[in-house]
């Protein structure tokens, strides 16, 4: 199968993506091409040769305080401050789709694309949301860890990101 990695735009037929969570759904058909208009998030989809979109995740930039980090994480900058992240907002596969390996995909794609851009512009970490344990079991295999009072926000540090990536391909 031919796959494309593509920024999502007026050409892409999202009328027939469906992950099975309505929100991730309704996200792509109704508000993404929104807020990349407004450029409040850059959304990426991967799609088949046939025009199908396949998968798609949306990311843009992001702060917290660093006392929201865990103690450790958090110790050795300075407090009170805000820091700089990539927000990792959306990731989802379609149905047809899952299962075959595109959510490893999408995430390394989005990893790579938030570790180049931070070697431009700073960013301390990639934060997600994740949307129930499940989701939450997936990033963590990917090293990804919880914020302290946020069990379902995690995280994972620019400082290491680039070794692991060049070390760990997606296995599909």
């Amino acid at each position: 199968m031919q796959l494309f990695w593509d920024r999502l735009n007026a050409a892409h037929d999202k009328t027939n993506f469906e992950s099975g969570a309505p929100e991730l759904d309704e996200y792509l058909k109704t508000k993404a091409s929104q807020d990349v208009k407004r450029n409040l998030s850059s959304v990426f989809v991967l799609g088949d040769e046939t025009g199908h979109i396949i998968g798609y995740y949306a990311i843009s930039q992001y702060s917290l305080m660093v006392e929201e980090l865990p103690k450790q994480a958090g110790k050795k900058l300075p407090p009170k401050r805000r820091v700089a992240c990539t927000l990792l907002g959306r990731l989802a596969v379609d149905r047809r789709y899952q299962g075959q390996g595109y959510g490893e995909k999408l995430l390394f794609h989005a990893l790579n694309k938030a570790l180049a851009i931070s070697k431009e512009i700073a960013s301390f970490a990639v934060i997600v949301d994740a949307k129930d344990e499940k989701a939450k079991i997936f990033y963590q295999k990917y090293d990804f860890l919880s914020l302290e009072d946020m069990p379902l926000r995690l995280y994972i540090p620019m400082k290491g990101l680039e070794q692991k990536l060049s070390m760990q391909e997606p296995t599909t």
